[in-house]
């Protein structure tokens, strides 16, 4: 995963990160644990096993802001989903990480208030709550139904959460949307100024790159996050720069995209004979 940042220290990134719930059993010794303990043993596994999941992916984090930062002064950095990797131990009861807020520049999550129908995880929105005092929030909703979309844009923005809401037609993030709320005329040189983004990651919609660029070139969004590559190919320094100013010639903030969680099948990295245990750091498959 770390050669897709270098290749692309054009772009400032968003990070995709599996939430812990995902990775708990990530660092558990092969042996089956359940055919030698009991439930309470089990469950005990589990969150050792959590915690130290979500400490090598702290630790990881830090090392790539730090990595980036170090050839690029204000590269930015904006991890999505796992908020809870923001305290110690990814444990939101216990004291933030200092080390973690001072790598990441805000904080991004999907599906907070929708997933098809209205659905929050009140835990879950309470993190957001307290991390949006620190750093910036984004959020993606997915609603089964057009008519909900001004209901959760509403939602996300009266949570002060920077919010991007896709319907049925673009769950994979296919599509521009139409409109742009709370559309202006800044010039955005950091997130903090950003009060709407695009987030357009699948690009089998356009034939051709320039087709795909004038596109993007046309909208009036603050923020734009994309692949870091189009058809395989990486996009070039001068490709990102025609991205980086808005139609009024305002400039915005590109992100690429980048999965750090898993490793994705169709990437430029996969190797034929890759599976589950080849490379031993692929521990299984997920969903999607």
């Amino acid at each position: 995963m770390i050669k897709i940042l270098v290749a692309s220290a054009i772009f400032v990134v968003l990070l995709s990160v599996l939430p812990l719930s995902m990775r708990i059993w990530q660092s558990t010794p092969s042996t089956n644990l359940r055919d030698q303990a009991g439930t309470d043993q089990i469950e005990r596994a589990a969150l050792e096993n959590r915690t130290y999941a979500a400490i090598l992916m702290q630790q990881f984090i830090e090392e790539l802001s730090a990595w980036a930062r170090q050839r690029k002064p204000g590269f930015i950095i904006l991890p999505q989903n796992g908020p809870e990797l923001a305290f110690e131990g990814g444990d939101s009861r216990a004291p933030l990480r200092s080390s973690y807020l001072a790598a990441v520049d805000g904080f991004a999550a999907e599906e907070v208030f929708y997933f098809g129908q209205p659905r929050v995880s009140a835990e879950r929105l309470e993190v957001l709550r307290r991390l949006r005092a620190y750093k910036p929030v984004l959020i993606s909703e997915y609603v089964g139904d057009e008519k909900l979309i001004q209901e959760a844009m509403e939602r996300g923005y009266s949570e002060s959460f920077i919010t991007f809401v896709r319907a049925p037609n673009n769950y994979d993030y296919i599509h521009i949307p139409k409109t742009v709320p709370f559309r202006n005329g800044d010039s955005i040189q950091n997130l903090s100024q950003v009060r709407n983004f695009l987030y357009l990651i699948n690009l089998e919609r356009y034939p051709i790159k320039d087709a795909f660029l004038q596109a993007l070139e046309a909208t009036e969004f603050d923020l734009i996050i994309i692949d870091a590559q189009f058809q395989g190919e990486w996009l070039s320094a001068s490709d990102v720069s025609r991205l980086q100013r808005k139609p009024s010639g305002e400039r915005r903030l590109v992100l690429a995209y980048i999965n750090i969680g898993a490793a994705e099948k169709w990437r430029y990295y996969w190797q034929p004979t890759w599976g589950v245990g080849n490379p031993d750091w692929l521990l299984r498959p997920y969903p999607g």
